[in-house]
């Protein structure tokens, strides 16, 4: 447990919320420090940016909890619009691979109408990313860009290593 939280949740007006909130006061100790104080490492990717927690939020952890609710197992608090500030309307609980899509540093791609990371339009074609990266900076058609199938628009594969008869002459 750490300590410092518990202290901090056992006065002011945040008094009786201690262990069994701890995971969500967690989460909302975080976003605070994120979007309040410069010397957190994730500053620069939130409040310098200009992101900031709502009024009604600051104001007390009670408060976030009501709006939020307790932390579910396995999720993290996550911004809808990634641009925008930390208040109810813009919050959701979510796991991992939703909150890794919403990030400000995912490549978005559209292709055939359609807008989503590298990552999603890999999972879903079943190629890696690398693949999918690579096709679309050689300028390759959109159907083929997302195709399963393994091989290069027009192209001549050359075998690993070179022509090493070349190489001997």
């Amino acid at each position: 447990m750490d300590k410092a939280v518990l202290k901090e949740v056992d006065s002011g007006p945040d008094y009786g919320l201690t262990r069994r909130h701890m995971r969500t006061y967690r989460c909302y100790a975080d976003m605070r420090a994120r979007c309040l104080n410069p010397n957190n490492k994730a500053y620069k990717r939130y409040g310098a940016r200009g992101i900031k927690v709502c009024a009604r939020w600051l104001e007390s952890f009670r408060h976030f909890l009501n709006d939020m609710g307790e932390a579910p197992p396995g999720l993290m608090l996550d911004r809808i619009d990634n641009d925008g500030n930390y208040e109810p309307i813009n919050c959701r609980w979510v796991g991992w691979d939703i909150q890794a899509n919403n990030r400000s540093t995912n490549r978005m791609v559209t292709l055939m109408g359609r807008t989503q990371t590298v990552a999603q339009w890999a999972r879903e074609v079943g190629v890696e990313k690398g693949v999918i990266s690579s096709r679309i900076k050689g300028g390759w058609p959109e159907h083929l860009i997302v195709s399963p199938q393994s091989f290069q628009a027009g192209k001549s594969v050359r075998p690993r290593g070179g022509n090493k008869r070349r190489a001997m002459q």
